[in-house]
């Protein structure tokens, strides 16, 4: 990107400055996409293990329901 500016020392520092501050910016810029990638990082690991959990759940729930189920009778156990 070519800028049309004064070739005089006022207009070099003026874009020294905004160097720096563009420079500075873009580098808190990543910083914070750097954080936000290991928060949700950490949220898809927290995701993971309670789906685990859950179907870890459900799937003992299933267990237990089929047990129940025969031990009752299917007759019986639609009245429940």
């Amino acid at each position: 990107m070519k800028l049309n500016v004064n070739p005089t020392r006022m207009e070099l520092s003026n874009l020294k400055k905004r160097l720096a501050t563009a420079t500075r910016g873009h580098k808190l810029l990543k910083d914070k996409q750097d954080e936000l990638m290991k928060r949700f990082i950490d949220l898809i690991r927290k995701n993971n293990d309670l789906r685990e959990k859950v179907e870890d759940e459900l799937s003992e729930s299933l267990k237990e329901f089929m047990i129940a189920k025969a031990v009752m009778g299917s007759e019986a156990f639609e009245e429940a």
